[in-house]
């Protein structure tokens, strides 16, 4: 093996400060055997009936069921990556990180007869690679599920209050890494839900010529997010009046 390999990405001398980066990896092929190897035996799900529950009337409804359930039923840790846990131990502990999440999201669509694959999103400013690659590079992992051939849907665990098909500011419009068992490919990370704030007026008026305006902000995408600025009862008065 050759000690040292220059990385395409890095550019001119003027452009990024000098630095030496170590890997036993200098291509894709070997990164996924690599991370193959840490899911080997992580998937196997017990208690089918407890997942069948999870099934909608569509495609669409089982997939927000199924998010909706890990999302909300399942403590969120810190984004750690590289570090999976069982699906069956997940779903025991009742806890993961969003790593582990993925993990068992893949393992009950599988048993719900849904295909899907794994997404590692790169750290901002590092396109897709095809030669010296390290696991520092990536900072997110998603889930990836074909619906249709000019459809998918992405499951990102990283925010408790994300809807499914949201996805991160970090993730949207990055091209994620699809890990399948021998081969990969590159998706640009799309989301199925915008994100904006919705605002709804009524003002009622009545005999004597008094007022009142009743304000309702709906948040959609990733704003769904500052729902948690919501929940402090201490706070919430203040939290309101930002809003005003």
């Amino acid at each position: 093996l050759d000690p040292v390999t220059e990385e395409s990405f890095s550019g001119g001398e003027n452009q990024c400060l000098p630095h030496i980066s170590f890997s036993t990896m200098n291509k894709i092929e070997q990164f996924i055997a690599w991370y193959n190897g840490l899911l080997e035996g992580l998937e196997h799900l017990d208690g089918s009936h407890r997942i069948a529950a999870l099934k909608g009337k569509n495609l669409e409804d089982t997939l927000n069921r199924v998010y909706s359930f890990l999302s909300n039923e399942l403590e969120l840790q810190n984004n750690v990556l590289f570090f999976p846990a069982a699906a069956e131990d997940t779903l025991f502990a009742r806890r993961g990180t969003p790593e582990d999440k993925v993990v068992l999201a893949r393992s009950i669509l599988r048993m719900l007869g849904i295909e899907s694959y794994y997404a590692l999103v790169p750290k901002k400013g590092i396109s897709k690679q095809t030669g010296y690659i390290s696991p520092s590079q990536f900072s997110h992992v998603l889930l990836y599920i074909p619906v249709s051939m000019d459809k998918n849907s992405w499951f990102d665990f990283s925010n408790s209050y994300y809807s499914c098909g949201v996805v991160s500011s970090q993730a949207a419009g990055s091209t994620a890494l699809i890990i399948m068992k021998k081969a990969y490919d590159w998706k640009e990370v799309n989301e199925t839900i915008h994100t904006f704030l919705e605002n709804k007026f009524t003002v009622t008026i009545d005999d004597s010529g008094a007022g009142t305006i009743a304000l309702t902000t709906i948040f959609h995408g990733r704003n769904g997010a500052m729902r948690e600025l919501f929940i402090d009862e201490e706070d919430r008065d203040e939290t309101v009046s930002l809003y005003m």
